[in-house]
């Protein structure tokens, strides 16, 4: 009787990791939530983290990983993760508040140059929802003006005929926005490569070589655009309108 119990614990503690495993992304979820509660950041973390070798991402989640990080004290990682939940959903609020706080630890934050009050407007507006769903909106409208052309078609009155003229040229107008912003928001999540800094101070240089001049000092979380890129060196450009080389062992891509 002894042998069986002991074979029957064996069984368990070998299925045990298999067990693990085989958990689904909304329970390892819910279980780095309820460790985040009990303020066990390294398990949290790791429990997320499995989901997204999984295969796995959300705005939700890169938002939760975030904030596990910023409880650790890693800035840098903090607002990778809340920019990364931007890039899936634009208009998440909750990454987009936590991001401000987490700039707001940066030892010395970039300086980012003033935008015209309509670039600033167009960029919200831009950033009103994802890539996808412009482009659903974008085939509605196109759909929609084909529903109304027809009707203008098929209509016996000539007050008819001018409404559902009117209705197809808005509808037109909607669709061209609409595929130009899904345009733009693929562009932002897709095209453009931007990496934060995760060295607590980064020298940036003047060549891709480790003999450049140094020119100055990024620091910890601070986000810039790559705009070239030679072996393992990235040529940089940041908020401030400054440009310098940095290896892509002290950054992380966004």
């Amino acid at each position: 009787m002894s042998f069986r119990i002991m074979l029957y614990v064996w069984s368990l503690i070998l299925l045990l990791p298999l067990w693990s495993h085989a958990q689904s992304p909304e329970d390892l979820m819910e279980n780095g939530n309820l460790a985040y509660m009990e303020e066990n950041f390294e398990e949290a973390l790791e429990r997320y983290s499995r989901i997204v070798r999984m295969g796995k991402e959300s705005a939700p989640l890169y938002y939760n990983i975030g904030n596990a990080w910023y409880q650790k004290g890693s800035i840098g990682q903090a607002i990778l993760y809340y920019e990364r939940a931007l890039r899936l959903n634009p208009s998440y609020e909750p990454a987009r508040h936590n991001l401000r706080i987490a700039r707001s630890s940066i030892i010395s934050p970039v300086e980012e140059i003033p935008a015209l009050f309509f670039q600033r407007w167009h960029d919200s507006f831009i950033a009103l929802f994802s890539a996808d769903r412009w482009a659903i909106m974008a085939i509605a409208g196109l759909f929609l003006m084909a529903l109304c052309i027809a009707f203008y078609v098929i209509s016996r009155y000539v007050w008819q005929k001018k409404l559902f003229f009117a209705l197809a040229i808005i509808m037109l107008l909607m669709g061209i926005t609409a595929l130009y912003s899904a345009n733009r928001q693929y562009h932002l999540r897709y095209e453009k490569v931007e990496v934060i800094v995760m060295d607590e101070m980064l020298h940036v240089r003047s060549a891709p070589a480790g003999s450049g001049t140094d020119l100055f000092v990024a620091y910890e979380g601070t986000k810039a655009e790559v705009i070239n890129k030679i072996d393992n060196w990235l040529e940089v450009r940041f908020a401030d309108g400054n440009i310098g080389w940095v290896n892509d062992d002290a950054v992380e891509t966004i």
